[in-house]
């Protein structure tokens, strides 16, 4: 029940975060944006962003465990920054490449055994999906594995 309570906490410090930077870059105020989400970063998984961007997705998630244990909360939120951080780049090719480490974490954390219900993140995945099959480029063959793992794995 406390573990389920801190990743809950974390995820909506994060979402507050995610709307602030939403909001500035709808309104056009990109460089704000992007500090929200640098500041999203460094408060809530104290890492630079630049850091995190430069990553690859395993690496990440190994960095973003407990223990020897991936760590779900930190996961979902580093995923959401992630994603937000594509958006934020428009159509650049580094869009797609961020988008892709976005995937992979929720496709990890959708495949984390004995995962509770409150980190089903079939939405996301699909969401990304999505955007990444309207982008024309091919996913990472890693990637395409993890989604076939995914498909095989229904919530």
């Amino acid at each position: 029940m406390i573990k389920r309570d801190f990743i809950l906490r974390l995820i909506d410090k994060a979402a507050i975060f995610l709307m602030k930077a939403i909001g500035f870059r709808k309104d056009g105020d990109l460089p704000k944006s992007e500090a929200a989400i640098r500041e999203a970063f460094k408060s809530l998984l104290g890492l630079e962003a630049k850091l995190v961007e430069a990553m690859a997705a395993a690496d990440l998630i190994s960095l973003l465990g407990v223990g020897g244990e991936p760590d779900p909360g930190k996961l979902v939120v580093a995923a959401q920054l992630l994603e937000e951080r594509a958006e934020q780049y428009g159509a650049q090719i580094p869009a797609f490449q961020t988008h892709v480490k976005s995937l992979t974490i929720f496709l990890n954390v959708h495949l984390l055994p004995g995962k509770a219900d409150y980190l089903d993140r079939t939405q996301d995945v699909h969401r990304l999906l999505k955007r990444l099959g309207e982008s024309g480029f091919d996913l990472p063959a890693e990637v395409d594995e993890l989604v076939s793992r995914f498909n095989a794995a229904p919530r």
